[in-house]
């Protein structure tokens, strides 16, 4: 049986998956007393560990508004987790500010809390501020502030700060092993950025400062080395690496089926694919099925890319701005693609699917009508009610590319489109 094959009988028997939400009138409806600083704290801290950001800071607005308790140094942490979650920068400036009023914004924990949510914003001179008030700083707050640069494209300023962090190390360290000490987050962000720098000349000299530190058995490192070879398009490196492994997880597996796909190497991704699904316990993820599409889209397997089609719908993946890129780029070389996009728009709630809009028409740029999609998709009064779809810069690029008798017929109403919705690039 080839890989394509194999991997089509694979994915028609993998089961979905569902996830429970906890939500905050559960949680209120247990014994809590609002009279008490540690319920509220329990109260934000679970409902920010479970995913639901904005009901974390409901509590914490409900806390500042209605409690006759004070926030403590606990309370601050929790609060701005959620704040990097949501990427909202007000509010982390107004609980910020709360913090200086109560005397906090000097505390470790809220420092760092504070470092995170601004590097994540892309603030990252608010962040710099913070750290460099910090009485007393722990590998935490360098790695946060470390990861503000490499967020922002800042390699240079990122793997300068790295370098003073190792110095600090050095400088700290004493005879029984106290002060700071780089931790394999640390040094796992430094790859990271490596590779998505395609700096193989930095990613090699830190892959031999994680062999000296003995961080290479570290799981999350490895994973990350494997991506960052794999994106500076050394494939065998990243096929060593995890062979190499002891231990794979989803995230091993992912890496490995993403880099062999997005090399063109496709029957070797459906093959680590299928292997994943028959010889390991390690559970797909919807990467997992964008990166097997992808693969599908390379060979021109539509009966591999059918059956992971199959299984995006059981898992309710639709509305996934990942898979959903990926169908849309499958569907695209066949005579499916119109069907694919259009049932797509029309059960696609996720107003998140604007992000990945741009590619759909890359691909249709290889049918006979490369307008009919944009006209259905954009123009239609029934999908445009929805302001779903909302076109940039880029999409007309894209329409306009080849100048063809149809695309000349149509400037006007793109020229109409463009200043009535004020379109950016």
């Amino acid at each position: 049986m080839t890989p394509t094959a194999r991997a089509a009988a694979v994915a028609a028997g993998l089961p979905a998956k569902r996830r429970d939400r906890t939500t905050l009138a559960s949680l209120f409806s247990n014994q809590f007393d609002a009279t008490d600083i540690n319920s509220w704290n329990s109260i934000i801290a679970d409902l920010s560990r479970g995913g639901d950001s904005v009901e974390s800071l409901r509590a914490f607005a409900s806390l500042r508004s209605a409690s006759p308790v004070s926030p403590n140094r606990h309370t601050f942490p929790c609060a701005l987790k959620s704040c990097s979650s949501l990427l909202d920068l007000f509010s982390g400036r107004q609980i910020h500010q709360q913090a200086v009023k109560f005397g906090y914004s000097s505390d470790l924990f809220v420092s760092s809390s504070l470092i995170d949510v601004y590097s994540k914003c892309g603030e990252t001179r608010d962040a710099r501020m913070v750290f460099e008030e910090m009485p007393v700083r722990n590998v935490v707050c360098w790695t946060s502030m470390i990861n503000g640069f490499f967020l922002r494209g800042q390699l240079r300023e990122g793997m300068s700060l790295f370098r003073e962090l190792l110095a600090e190390e050095s400088k700290t360290k004493d005879e029984e092993g106290a002060g700071i000490v780089l931790d394999p987050v640390a040094v796992g962000s430094v790859v990271s950025a490596s590779g998505d720098a395609a700096d193989y000349a930095l990613l090699t000299s830190i892959h031999a400062l994680v062999v000296r530190r003995g961080f290479e058995e570290d799981s999350a490192v490895g994973n990350t080395l494997m991506d960052a070879y794999g994106k500076c398009g050394y494939i065998n490196a990243t096929k060593k690496l995890f062979g190499w492994m002891i231990e794979k997880d989803s995230y091993s597996w992912n890496v490995m089926i993403s880099s062999y796909a997005q090399s063109g190497m496709a029957e070797e991704a459906l093959g680590v694919f299928t292997a994943m699904v028959e010889d390991s316990d390690c559970d797909y993820t919807p990467v997992t099925l964008s990166a097997v599409l992808l693969a599908c889209s390379h060979l021109g397997a539509l009966r591999a890319g059918r059956c992971v089609h199959d299984q995006v719908v059981k898992m309710n993946l639709e509305d996934n701005v990942v898979v959903g890129t990926h169908l849309f780029r499958r569907g695209s070389h066949h005579r499916h693609a119109r069907s694919i996009t259009s049932t797509s728009l029309a059960v696609c709630p996720n107003a998140r699917l604007t992000l990945g809009l741009d590619l759909p028409f890359a691909g249709f740029e290889f049918l006979d009508h490369p307008l009919s999609c944009f006209t259905h998709s954009i123009m239609s009064p029934r999908i445009n009610a929805l302001s779903i779809l909302v076109p940039n810069g880029t999409t007309f690029l894209r329409m306009l590319g080849p100048r063809t008798s149809e695309t000349l017929n149509m400037e006007s109403q793109f020229q109409a489109y463009i200043f009535r919705h004020a379109v950016r690039a």
